[in-house]
């Protein structure tokens, strides 16, 4: 995780996608503004902040890239449309134009990963992916944005308790998961069904995700996916396998964790137990619990459950 601070524009750009953009000021207003930027295996999260002089900006990217705003923003006019923070998603290509201009503040974020990685989960979930147009503007339900959001935060939220989290495998592709299953999820309009003789697995996987998707602060259990997904517990493990290196037992208790993180992380201050907490997720063995909590987010529940009151 790199936090950084800028003052000129071409500093930012630099920053933002390892490349220079072109830049054209209409206004003097000097630039202030922070950028995070966070390195998972399989994609880069971008969260920037700041204020900006009246400006034109023209760049090529060099990835597959979803760029959005996450809150209220100043004019922000890009291929001809105004950007609305409740609806608006920039869907780009590697080799894609993006033109536009825009001034003032603005909160956005940025989802950046291997064009052939988006596609690899694509199918997984049982979609053919088509590539969006250069410099695709996406009008989404506000519901699909906020989920976008939300995937977002929850990595900053993560990386917010310093590298250690995302030095475990695990947790690195629960989140890498959520974040492409969210971009996906987005793109779904401009994606093609598969056939059903080309699914196998991949639909076992999409039925699951399914589920997953509709409780999504639940616990899940193994015969609940076996039964959503109509197959038995040997073709569910070999599904899993495939497609995350791991069996489904191992994926839902890693789920189970980062649903428990999720509860003590928003505690109310005033009542949360973390005993409470871990046994609502199916944690009883308090003990063995608070080790493996340290081993995957590099601090104690209890910690956490401080450092939220202090919040």
């Amino acid at each position: 995780m790199r936090m950084h601070r800028f003052r000129e524009l071409h500093e930012y750009s630099e920053q933002i996608l390892d490349f220079d953009s072109g830049f054209v000021r209409f206004s003097n207003e000097p630039v202030d503004a922070s950028l995070l930027r966070i390195e998972l295996g399989r994609a880069v999260v971008l969260r920037g902040e700041g204020d900006f002089p009246h400006y034109a900006s023209q760049a090529t990217f060099p990835s597959r890239a979803l760029i959005f705003p996450v809150g209220p923003c100043g004019e922000v006019i890009w291929h001809g449309e105004r950007a609305n923070e409740k609806r608006t998603v920039y869907s780009y290509a590697p080799g894609d134009e993006h033109v536009g201009s825009m001034r003032g503040h603005l909160s956005w974020a940025a989802i950046l990963c291997d064009p052939e990685v988006l596609d690899r989960h694509t199918r997984a979930l049982g979609y053919d992916p088509e590539r969006a147009s250069a410099g695709s503007v996406l009008t989404l339900e506000p519901d699909v944005k906020e989920r976008l959001r939300t995937a977002v935060r929850r990595v900053v939220g993560i990386a917010a308790h310093g590298p250690r989290p995302f030095a475990s495998e695990p947790v690195r592709i629960a989140v890498e998961e959520d974040l492409l299953s969210a971009v996906v999820h987005v793109l779904q309009p401009a994606c093609k069904r598969r056939s059903a003789a080309a699914l196998s697995h991949e639909r076992v996987v999409r039925r699951c995700f399914e589920l997953l998707e509709s409780r999504p602060r639940d616990a899940v259990y193994l015969s609940e996916l076996c039964e959503a997904a109509g197959v038995s517990e040997r073709t569910l493990r070999n599904a899993f396998q495939d497609f995350f290196g791991l069996s489904p037992i191992r994926y839902l208790h890693l789920r189970r964790m980062e649903l428990a993180r999720r509860e003590i992380h928003d505690a109310d201050p005033a009542c949360a137990r973390v005993t409470d907490i871990a046994q609502r997720f199916g944690f009883t063995n308090l003990g063995r619990f608070a080790c493996e909590f340290r081993q995957l987010y590099g601090t104690s529940p209890s910690q956490m459950l401080r450092d939220a009151r202090r919040g």
